[in-house]
């Protein structure tokens, strides 16, 4: 999280400097022992001063719409905002896209028509107060000159550009997909500069939340009436990715299955946080019969020494194993499997689960978050605690002697994800927030 170009060991001298004392005690424990130190529970935001704008768009002219991403990566969130901007785009608005560094993503933009620019000035001081002041007043200034109709920010950690549209008095949406607890979340932010954060809370129009889980991890601060629900629904162009592979067998066999074995793929970046050691662990405890019918692929890359413990717990179900790396092609991957396992600590509402119920793959995930929300155990997954490798075991047990539940829980998951909420109902929705938020603004500056 540290801005391009100031080092830790400047970071600390400015620290020091400053007399930031509980800052830098804050820094090196976390250096020390490897973890976040959570935020006191009792912080308060730091609100500032509404700006005044006059600025409220050109009679006739379609909505100038800044829709702000962390990253062009291929990652969940990325993904998602690409998704909507498309759909956004065939809507009378005019988008552009803004990222602090290039990726992949960008030609995906390019294809469908939308601008996308690159701004360094996103990424803000997370460590130094007086730094991040100075950055927000630099964003701001590239909003006055760009002078938006509206900004669409995508997670929390856009919070910025939220701090900054309010100095500039541009309207704002923020959708956040985080279910973190918020201490831990914005752990490795400066206490004042996690302040501000909660703060921009109170600021935006709106706020959409992916799943209600993410609302009632930020509640604390965000208006109950500008707080909303709108659940991620499977966009055409993944329908299409999930659906168009003429060669299953072929994805099957790259990920090591042969004809007659259960497949089974976790999709994620292997770390703590996904929690894939329960897997690892499941698998060791199966008895040699069932494993010899599994075959397990775990796709993503990995973080410290984190896969080394997987395959370290692995045991005898390693030679049934492997591990993919990261993947372009995650959703046909999806489809092709027999299961998708999710064995997350804690995440609002997974991507890869819309990729499963368009596949048809049955799913076995952790009870967490928004999961609950629209996942039902024993008909539309199979739900086990975080943590408890004994209960995964029995699931991939029951699931590997029973293949008629793999395609009921694939069925359920398809009703549950693909059929029940579809792509046309989450754009409306947005959309719906967008025009609101515009309208108010307006209303406000006449």
């Amino acid at each position: 999280m540290t801005k391009p170009g100031r080092s830790q060991i400047e970071i600390a001298a400015q620290l020091l400097l400053q007399g930031d004392i509980d800052a830098l005690w804050r820094k090196g424990l976390s250096r020390l022992t490897g973890l976040p130190v959570a935020l006191p529970a009792t912080l308060k935001p730091l609100p500032r001063p509404a700006g005044i704008s006059t600025h409220a768009g050109k009679d006739g002219s379609a909505p100038r719409i800044w829709m702000v991403g962390s990253s062009l990566n291929r990652d969940g969130a990325p993904l998602s905002q690409l998704e909507l901007a498309v759909g956004l785009a065939g809507l009378p608005y005019t988008l552009e896209v803004l990222s602090p560094v290039d990726g992949p993503l960008r030609a995906k933009y390019a294809a469908a028509g939308i601008a996308v620019r690159i701004v360094p000035e996103l990424r803000c001081s997370p460590a130094v107060y007086s730094w991040y002041e100075d950055d927000v007043a630099s964003l701001r200034a590239k909003i006055d000159a760009g002078q938006p109709d509206l900004i669409f920010a995508s997670t929390i950690d856009n919070f910025a550009v939220i701090d900054a549209a309010r100095m500039a008095g541009v309207p704002t949406i923020w959708n956040i997909r985080e279910s973190e607890a918020w201490p831990i979340r914005l752990a490795d932010r400066h206490t004042k500069i996690a302040r501000r954060a909660l703060a921009c809370l109170g600021y935006s129009e709106a706020l959409v939340f992916v799943a209600d889980a993410a609302r009632r991890a930020w509640s604390g601060f965000a208006p109950s009436q500008r707080s909303h629900v709108i659940y991620n629904a499977p966009s055409p162009a993944l329908i299409e990715a999930a659906s168009s592979v003429k060669d299953n067998a072929g994805v099957r066999r790259d990920l090591g299955a042969q004809p007659g074995d259960t497949l089974i793929v976790h999709v994620g970046t292997i770390c703590e946080r996904k929690g894939q050691v329960d897997l690892a662990s499941a698998l060791a405890n199966l008895p040699e019969e069932t494993l010899h019918k599994l075959r397990i692929a775990f796709i993503g890359g990995g973080e410290g020494d984190y896969p080394d413990r997987v395959r370290a717990a692995l045991g005898p179900a390693v030679s049934r194993t492997i591990f993919a790396g990261e993947s372009e092609t995650a959703a046909a991957q999806i489809a092709a499997a027999d299961i998708l396992v999710n064995t997350s600590r804690s995440e609002a509402f997974p991507r890869t689960f819309i990729e499963a119920g368009i596949g048809h793959t049955a799913i076995i995930a952790t009870e967490i978050d928004g999961t609950t929300e629209r996942l039902k155990d024993q008909t539309s997954a199979l739900l086990y605690t975080a943590g408890d490798a004994a209960s995964l075991t029995r699931h991939l047990a029951a699931l590997a002697e029973a293949p008629q539940d793999i395609a009921r829980l694939a069925d359920g998951a398809h009703d549950a994800l693909v059929r029940s909420w579809t792509y046309a109902d989450m754009l409306s929705a947005y959309a719906r927030q967008i025009d609101e938020a515009l309208v108010e603004h307006a209303r406000a500056v006449q």
